[in-house]
């Protein structure tokens, strides 16, 4: 094979393995003196491509005068040797090598910027996902407002239905919250009470699987909670609701979960839930997204508690005229 063809086909493999550069830099230098080269091209064969079918048929399709050769891994520019006569060829070789290494830089300039960008996007998506994992896009930007005492709201309360706010500013005011909270629910029997519960729409809730006021070691906080994980597995249990007295029915959730939260000074912990502890945290939670434990509930058993959720309805309406809600 002549030698200018066999340098082209070999040009080709570096451009399918290394890169447009370091092909150029091998063709200009040696076509440029009008001489074929007489030293080896960089054995960079196994850093860009050396192990590919193709670029080693074509290495084997070289003349004498041109072998792969150097440093195992080097990646140093192919050069040429010139006899001292021919200076102007020199002199344009080198010209070439000039040309082609501000080529290179401009490419290195490139996969600096590039990198850039992606470290950019990724930590932009760090962010979000940050954000999202701890409440609702949208954001407190002032302290929990509430007055004392604290009442339970009673469905349909469009409270109980309003979006629920991420908590960004943990302080004394939200530690009172969440004592409060507590209170209310022990008063009235219950083991499990969210924020909008109490017509504060906040992504707070508190239990206490026992019920007991005394047992303090029992009661857990969690703020902008969520979940990370689900068990396949399902059981139907009896449920109520302090905003539905009187009114219990079955509904499905999964056997145990893996949750985080953030506690009363901001910090985050990991919860892994299983029986009742796992029931009230999905039905307190539910609250936080605005979804009641009627909805879950399958149609027939909702068909036999419609007449006492229409009761409730009723009586809101009476209480407060004109004031819009959602209903069975």
């Amino acid at each position: 094979m002549a030698p200018a063809k066999a340098l082209g086909q070999f040009a080709r493999g570096v451009r399918a393995t290394r890169g447009l550069a370091q092909a150029d830099t091998m063709v200009a230098c040696c076509r440029c003196s009008g001489l074929p080269p007489t030293r080896h091209f960089p054995e960079g064969a196994r850093a860009f491509g050396h192990h590919s079918l193709r670029f080693r048929q074509q290495a084997r399709s070289l003349p004498p005068s041109l072998s792969v050769g150097g440093r195992e891994g080097s990646l140093a520019p192919a050069y040429c040797k010139l006899s001292g006569s021919d200076r102007s060829a020199s002199a344009r070789c080198y010209a070439a090598k000039g040309f082609l290494k501000e080529l290179q830089e401009l490419k290195e300039s490139g996969e600096r910027e590039d990198r850039r960008l992606k470290k950019q996007k990724q930590k932009g998506k760090k962010a979000k996902a940050k954000a999202k994992a701890f409440g609702s896009r949208q954001k407190a930007s002032t302290a929990i407002e509430y007055e004392s005492p604290l009442e339970v709201l009673l469905y349909p309360h469009p409270k109980l239905r309003a979006a629920n706010l991420t908590v960004t500013d943990f302080d004394e005011n939200l530690a009172s919250f969440a004592t409060e909270l507590f209170e209310v629910m022990y008063e009235t029997d219950g083991i499990g009470l969210a924020a909008p519960q109490v017509g504060v729409n906040v992504r707070v809730m508190v239990y206490n699987p026992t019920g007991e006021a005394s047992e303090k070691d029992q009661e857990v906080v969690l703020v902008n909670p969520r979940y990370v994980n689900k068990s396949k597995g399902q059981t139907l249990f009896e449920e109520g609701c302090l905003s539905f007295p009187e009114i219990m029915g079955d509904v499905k959730r999964p056997k145990s979960i893996v949750v985080e939260a953030q506690d009363l000074k901001g910090d985050t912990f990991r919860l892994e839930l299983e029986g009742l502890e796992a029931r009230i945290f999905q039905h307190e939670y539910d609250h936080l997204e605005g979804v009641l434990f009627h909805d879950r509930m399958h149609p027939n058993v909702l068909k036999e508690v419609t007449a006492k959720l229409q009761a409730l309805e009723g009586k809101f309406e009476s209480e407060n005229p004109g004031v819009a809600y959602q209903g069975v």
